[in-house]
């Protein structure tokens, strides 16, 4: 029952799938508009879908600084377990190593992704954490919301520095 839109990259596609949402909310609707046609087809990558259906499972997924969703996720199919850099790395599970969804101290990537704050009121955006010195997930990728703050120009940090 919640309005969704699928987007692209551009900032027509963003535009596009910003309006349709916004439309629904207001008209009290909800449904999936694909607004970015020219990748994402009606029934989806139908080659895509039977490889994940012949290598992955659906499961539980720990998102950062989220937590654990249930069934949010895939991981390799039990038969596939050779091939899971899991098995073949048990030292990345090892107590005191940070462990997928954790964020770095101060980060607030994970309220950034849920609206709660915009990116620039995280204490570390400007001055700890920026491009060239990312700290945290939303600012390491390229697609990362802090990241595209920071390409838009918005360079100032809003949040204040306590102490």
């Amino acid at each position: 029952d919640i309005p969704t839109a699928i987007a692209g990259f551009t900032p027509e596609s963003l535009l596009a799938a910003t309006y349709s949402t916004l439309r629904q909310l207001i008209e009290g609707t909800h449904f999936l508009d694909n607004c970015y046609p020219q990748v994402a087809r009606p029934g989806g990558n139908v080659g895509a879908q039977r490889q994940l259906e012949k290598t992955m499972q659906v499961s539980d997924a720990n998102w950062r600084g989220v937590g654990i969703i249930p069934k949010s996720g895939f991981s390799l199919k039990p038969e596939l377990k050779a091939h899971d850099a899991r098995q073949a790395f048990p030292s990345y599970e090892e107590p005191g190593r940070k462990r997928a969804g954790e964020m770095p101290p101060g980060c607030d990537c994970a309220r950034v992704v849920l609206g709660k704050i915009y990116p620039n009121e995280c204490i570390l955006y400007g001055r700890a954490c920026h491009p060239r010195h990312p700290i945290g997930p939303c600012m390491v990728s390229d697609e990362g919301a802090c990241r595209i703050w920071w390409a838009t120009g918005v360079r100032e940090p809003k949040a204040q520095v306590v102490g």
